[in-house]
């Protein structure tokens, strides 16, 4: 599936790794994503959507595990986590590579309230072994090119 979002930096085309009824909808926050990560030098080639959750309390939540496997590079973990709700505040993980194949890890709380900007929580910028421990929980399929108009 490919869409197409818009960002103050112009639009990006998007395809997105998850099946038609999984899928959370594609907003702003990709484009700002990449946009930050510019900023930080990083020339962002693809990307992946690898993870969401629905933001809960508690240590025991899906947002909670999410976090948790970010943090201490449980990348298997992370595919089984894909629950979005729209009307609900999420948080989405996403892994993306530059154009020099560095990978950098990114969480993102996406809130419901649609005049609240989405916001990155967690920015982790992998070394060589951890980036590889993670290219290869992925599917080739999952990533999406970055095309910048």
């Amino acid at each position: 599936m490919v869409e197409r979002v818009w960002s103050a930096r112009g639009s990006l085309a998007v395809r997105l790794p998850f099946e038609e009824n999984d899928l959370p909808r594609v907003e702003v926050e990709v484009a700002d994503v990449l946009s930050e990560l510019q900023d930080d030098g990083f020339a962002a080639k693809d990307y992946s959507l690898v993870a969401t959750a629905v933001l809960e309390r508690g240590e025991g939540s899906r947002a909670a595990q999410l976090l948790a496997a970010l943090e201490t590079h449980r990348w298997a973990d992370l595919p089984a986590l894909r629950y979005w709700e729209g009307a609900r505040d999420n948080i989405e993980a996403y892994a993306v590579r530059s154009t020099d194949d560095r990978i950098a890890v990114v969480a993102v709380l996406d809130p419901a309230e649609p005049l609240v900007a989405p916001r990155v929580v967690r920015r982790e910028y992998l070394t060589a072994g951890a980036a590889q421990e993670l290219l290869d929980t992925l599917q080739p399929d999952w990533w999406a090119l970055v095309g910048v108009e």
